[in-house]
């Protein structure tokens, strides 16, 4: 009786086991000719050399915006506004601003960099991270620095922009209005505007003053502040605001159309307001020519107005430096 109940259990126990056997062989069989999905893409990062090369030698050419961080000390606490001179396989060479010695204790630091460069999409600003292989001088004394070339560069939506003064003699007007924060596509209607209700231009002076500016804010002073002792957020809140820019390095103006929403504000002692403020919209030509609202999403910069003060900021450096030399 016990051989027979022995005899059962093994048989039962091989007829499982060959069912199992056949349903795992059907499944890998299944899976065998099931097709192969296609690697999943990521959109936000570039990681081909071929496409990591067109961006940085496209921020070489045209002298796009190219920033690092130095991950050492004091140093990761500064954003550096740098030039991009050559890149190559392996490597990219960069101009350091005039106040930044390439000093050899800066050979083998790592550093986080941000170069701005044209998609489908239009100008956006990538990051990634490498490595200082080597330090020099420039023929002018400037320092330079080299970089290994990343493998990859990952999309970034930067939250703090560079933010400069805006100096004598390249601030032609300022003009503001009063208004509501226009929509996305709408066209910009100078005529419904009206005479602006603050203005300064060179030459004849006015009201009110550009402080400082970046790619996605600006900051007005001399504005006078709202009755009743009031908050500006509460009584006028969206402003469009008409700027004429002297270009850093070529001999012409540039019109900058932007519309605004209050974010700060500051009262001075003689009674009087400065105000900062984050770009909402810039007026931007459609596929027609004719000027239209185009909302900035997220930490996006208007694209000239970046680009006007990354110059600026090149500029500023090489004056230093030339400056710093006749001193010595």
């Amino acid at each position: 009786m016990f051989t027979a109940m022995f005899e059962h259990q093994t048989t039962t126990f091989a007829l499982a086991a060959g069912i199992l056997g056949v349903l795992a062989t059907f499944l890998l069989f299944r899976r065998a000719l099931r097709p192969r999905q296609a690697a999943q893409i990521d959109p936000m990062l570039v990681s081909t050399r071929q496409g990591v090369l067109e961006i940085l030698r496209q921020a070489a050419d045209h002298k796009h915006r190219f920033e690092m961080r130095i991950r050492h000390g004091v140093l990761a606490e500064r954003l550096l506004s740098t030039l991009l001179l050559d890149a190559q396989e392996t490597s990219m060479t960069l101009e350091l601003p005039a106040n930044v010695r390439a000093g050899k204790a800066l050979k083998g630091l790592p550093v986080e960099a941000f170069v701005t460069g044209k998609n489908a999409r239009g100008m956006s600003f990538y990051s990634f991270e490498s490595t200082i292989t080597d330090v020099g001088q420039g023929p002018r004394g400037e320092g330079i620095v080299v970089l290994a070339t990343p493998e990859r560069m990952q999309l970034y939506s930067r939250r703090s922009s560079l933010r400069t003064e805006i100096p004598e003699g390249y601030l032609k007007a300022v003009e503001v209005w009063s208004a509501e924060s226009p929509g996305n596509g709408d066209p910009l209607d100078r005529d419904a505007l009206g005479d602006p209700m603050l203005e300064w231009r060179a030459g004849q002076g006015g009201g009110v003053r550009l402080l400082d500016i970046s790619g996605n804010g600006l900051r007005l002073g001399s504005l006078p502040p709202p009755p009743g002792g009031r908050d500006m957020a509460e009584t006028q809140r969206h402003v469009i605001v008409r700027l004429e820019l002297g270009d850093p390095v070529r001999d012409e103006s540039s019109e900058h159309w932007l519309a605004c929403e209050v974010r700060n504000e500051h009262r001075r002692a003689e009674d009087l307001l400065d105000a900062g403020f984050r770009i909402e919209c810039h007026a931007a030509p459609d596929h027609l020519g004719l000027p239209r609202w185009k909302r900035l999403e997220g930490g996006e910069e208007v694209p000239v107005l970046g680009e006007w003060v990354f110059r600026y900021h090149l500029i500023a450096h090489r004056q230093a430096r030339a400056d710093e030399d006749r001193g010595a």
